[in-house]
């Protein structure tokens, strides 16, 4: 018979919580976010000392009936022709992480430091509250330097307590000289602490597009370059480029080119200021051509809408906790700019090697009519400096070594091999003669073998359909090419493929390069393939 509390007994056995210990509570740690309401006043009501008013302006206690409904901002960008329109959507919450940051920001913001040892200092997130007494004391004498222009030994966490500081208090460092204490910092400690590049480079998007302010590209452009692979939304810094100058040449280069000029073997040296200057010189007005084409350029990229949280990695209260809505075009996907400005470099250095005497030539894809047209301009121009032709005097002392200027007497050459194999005959052995004396009948008659192979050697390794299509491409007649080509079946590709490859062996170098109207004769080697062909 079944015990009636069986159940209940085989119940209890699996309650394990009735025998782990009671803990004990404990007081709230010192670390622990804060819940409390941020209420954050009126700028007008910030010129009271912030200490006297930081316990009222975030002490309001949460509300459990809360209003939780979206507050939405919106505002253009006149200053970037790519982003049409930023919404800012902020909503209200009860409850606030991170107040507890803000008070204590409040209480210090006004302190100066003295000067004190450095305290190294590491957090993941940098508060107030874990900093030690001697933590502290360097903090605020290295913001102090800060605020008179003086950059001291820091570490990566005071750096990041400092930009929190000015993220999370807009109503008391206002964001029209926030932006400016942001790029400042960000500058002058890049290199000794390069792992904030990926930091900055969002959280200074994220304070403009939410403050409505315009990119601090003057700023940003020395460096501009470096930091753009890293945007996650490269349009913002990219449509805050008002002209191109070298930093703004550079910047473009790095994002819309696939070819990198500086790689090329040629750009080493001497020869690399060269290149720098006149690769620099003329994209610059390339790229403000296509710049001026606005219309094209954006009917082309799509109207893209981007959302994400803003100041995302960062220690963000609740006073500025929001998410951005950016409306744009998407221009770094438009892939006719992107083999544009490729091809356009690729063709700028092959005119700069016209005119520094180098024969190699940069395969180039077909390029706009009218890029081509500004880029030739450009060269003949500064052709004539970068190839001058001087007149060099021989110095007095070196016209004392130049032979004689007698004729050429073809009697007298003839009378003196006669005495030099004279001469030979008399040191030599009769042995050595008689071979000398065959070699020379062997001079004479050359063998069947040699023969062969003199004619091996003077035979061109062109097949006669490529000859043949040589001949049409150096004559410029692009109507017989493609009969020629659809006669033999064969796509131009394919066909300029393999002479290129056979003038490689025979030259070192290509002889047919991409035109508008198909493949074209490299002008400089008109005259080898000529004889090539021949």
């Amino acid at each position: 018979m079944h015990d009636k509390n069986f159940g209940d007994g085989m119940d209890s056995f699996w309650d394990l919580d009735s025998l782990l210990p009671v803990r004990k509570r404990t007081a709230g740690s010192p670390f622990a976010a804060s819940t409390s309401t941020v209420e954050v006043g009126s700028h007008e009501k910030a010129k009271s000392t912030p200490t006297e008013n930081a316990e009222c302006r975030f002490s309001t206690p949460p509300q459990k009936n809360a209003d939780t409904s979206e507050q939405i901002t919106e505002h253009e960008r006149p200053d970037n022709r790519f982003i049409s329109l930023v919404r800012v959507k902020r909503r209200s919450s009860a409850y606030n992480f991170y107040g507890q940051f803000c008070r204590d920001a409040l209480k210090y913001l006004d302190k100066e430091g003295e000067a004190c040892p450095f305290a190294p200092f590491f957090s993941y997130i940098p508060q107030y509250a874990q900093l030690t007494p001697d933590q502290l004391a360097y903090y605020l004498y290295w913001r102090s330097g800060l605020r008179k222009g003086q950059f001291l030994e820091t570490e990566e966490s005071y750096f990041y307590l400092y930009v929190y500081e000015i993220i999370n208090l807009p109503e008391f460092i206002l964001p029209k000289d926030g932006i400016f204490f942001l790029c400042d910092v960000w500058v002058a400690y890049r290199k000794a602490l390069p792992r904030i590049d990926k930091f900055m480079t969002e959280w200074v998007m994220d304070y403009c597009l939410v403050h409505d302010l315009p990119c601090p590209y003057v700023r940003l452009r020395p460096f501009l370059a470096e930091i753009l692979p890293l945007a996650s939304h490269k349009e913002f810094y990219l449509g805050a480029m008002g002209d191109y100058g070298k930093e703004g040449t550079e910047t473009a280069l790095a994002f819309f080119s696939a070819y990198r000029f500086r790689e090329s073997r040629y750009a080493k040296g001497e020869q690399g200021a060269i290149f720098e200057e006149h690769i620099l010189s003329v994209m610059s007005g390339v790229l403000s051509d296509l710049s001026r084409s606005q219309k094209d350029l954006l009917r082309e990229a799509a109207r893209t809408v981007r959302t994400h949280e803003a100041f995302c990695g960062s220690l963000c209260a609740q006073n500025v906790r929001c998410r951005l809505e950016i409306t744009y075009y998407a221009i770094q996907d438009v892939s006719y700019l992107r083999g544009t400005v490729t091809a356009a470099v690729k063709y700028a250095e092959n005119k700069l090697r016209a005119a520094l005497s180098i024969k190699s030539r940069l395969a180039v894809p077909p390029l706009d009519p009218a890029v081509r047209e500004r880029i030739d301009r450009y060269f003949d121009r500064v052709s004539p400096a970068l190839h001058p032709i001087k007149s060099v005097e021989i110095p007095v002392y070196e016209r004392l070594y130049d032979a004689p200027a007698n004729s050429t007497d073809l009697s007298r050459a003839g009378e003196i091999e006669r005495q030099s194999w004279f001469t030979t005959r008399a040191l030599v052995s009769e042995e050595e003669w008689e071979e000398i004396e065959k070699q020379e009948e062997n001079d004479a008659y050359p063998s069947a073998d040699r023969k062969a192979t003199e004619q091996c050697q003077a035979d061109d390794d062109l097949s006669e359909m490529e000859r043949r299509y040589l001949h049409l491409v150096t004559a410029g007649d692009r109507a017989d090419v493609r009969r020629l080509l659809a006669e033999c079946g064969m796509l131009e590709e394919e066909i300029a493929c393999t002479v290129n490859e056979k003038s490689m062996e025979r030259l070192g170098d290509v002889v047919l390069e991409m035109t508008e109207d198909g493949y074209g004769l490299v002008p400089d080697y008109m005259e080898e393939v000529s004889e090539w062909i021949r």
